[in-house]
């Protein structure tokens, strides 16, 4: 609050006391100064508020289109990404099934006798087995 001087051009002459002893030049210890409100805290703020500006009034459009534009291009990119791992499974599992065919085919019984006679080898000579005598040792149990 502003302090200022009771008489000013502007104010209207005082009455009664007060105007006999302003005349003679005294002032009145009751109307010696005079307190005027501070009417700045007073005034609403200006109306439009944040949306004034025509830059934050292009910027938060142009910040939604610019975050959806990414998220639309981070989502395409993932679809992708997922596309070509599924691809790659999708090759994998075949090799997968080729290699076990030919796993089964190999361990076929038939195809290792063809393959080891191609290769030279002979079935095993006959083995005798003999059963050799017994012999105790007098330490063990």
């Amino acid at each position: 609050m502003a302090v200022v001087p009771p008489h000013r051009f502007d104010d209207p002459e005082p009455a009664g006391p007060e105007r006999t002893a302003a005349r003679r030049g005294l002032r009145s210890p009751r109307a010696r100064f005079r307190v005027i409100p501070d009417r700045t805290r007073d005034t609403p703020p200006p109306r439009g508020g944040l949306f004034r500006s025509p830059v934050l009034l292009l910027g938060f459009p142009l910040l939604g289109l610019l975050i959806y534009v990414f998220s639309w291009t981070v989502a395409l990119r993932g679809g992708y990404h997922q596309r070509a791992l599924e691809t790659r499974l999708h090759d994998l599992q075949v090799q997968e099934k080729d290699l076990e065919a030919d796993k089964r085919r190999l361990q076929n019984p038939r195809n290792i006798l063809a393959r080891a006679r191609a290769l030279g080898m002979q079935p095993p000579a006959q083995q005798i087995f003999r059963r050799l005598p017994e012999h105790r040792y007098p330490d063990a149990p």
